[in-house]
């Protein structure tokens, strides 16, 4: 269970990479960004994500105490699913903003909308895995090798990071810039629908009866 979320953790921060990469230069260099004869700092795009999360913590916090009253609280895997759903979502609506941006045009004005709430469905997914991912880890390794599996856990952390900023590079290069953030779409979604029909078998390989 420890390798199969490590690798859908992999998926989810190598898109989540983007948020301050491809999606800083969507901002600056494809995004209308002029309100009045001010123009919005590509840097204030970046603060939405933490900002985002310090306004939905309450209100999820609350979701999550709602549903355990309900013995409804989703699982460790049912909430790796959800955060991959929201992070294809966020790139969704990021490839549904770039379509009307001409092939090969190195410069747009789509609107801010799309950013603002792309990084909302980001945020969201963060919120979702990022509790649980390492907690998770450290309860299921076998004690002896729980600081290898903690490890290899940072590792797989690395290689989404690494693979993050690799495929960022392809958003200059390609000729639509929809179809860069169509892998995105596809590497989250995908991989959340297939562990839907698994989250019960991932469930009953746990040695822990409530995390």
């Amino acid at each position: 269970m420890i390798s199969i979320l490590s690798f859908l953790s992999i998926l989810f921060w190598m898109a989540y990479n983007q948020g301050w990469s491809s999606m800083s230069l969507f901002a600056l260099r494809f995004t209308d960004r002029t309100l009045g004869n001010f123009t919005i700092p590509t840097s204030w795009f970046l603060s939405l994500e933490p900002l985002y999360l310090v306004i939905l913590a309450f209100p999820l916090a609350h979701l999550y105490k709602w549903l355990a009253k309900r013995k409804k609280d989703p699982s460790p895997p049912a909430k790796t699913a959800w955060s991959l759903v929201m992070m294809g979502l966020c790139f969704a609506l990021m490839m549904w903003g770039s379509l009307s941006i001409p092939a090969h045009q190195e410069s747009g004005h789509i609107n801010p909308l799309y950013l603002v709430s792309a990084y909302a469905f980001m945020a969201l997914g963060e919120m979702l895995l990022a509790p649980i991912g390492l907690a998770l880890v450290t309860h299921l390794s076998p004690h002896r090798y729980t600081a290898f599996l903690v490890g290899t856990w940072y590792v797989c952390l690395g290689i989404a990071n690494y693979a993050g900023g690799l495929l960022a590079s392809l958003l200059s290069s390609m000729r639509e810039v929809s179809n860069f953030f169509d892998i995105f779409v596809l590497s989250s979604l995908i991989p959340a629908l297939i562990l839907f029909f698994f989250i019960k078998k991932l469930n009953k390989m746990r040695h822990l009866t409530k995390f």
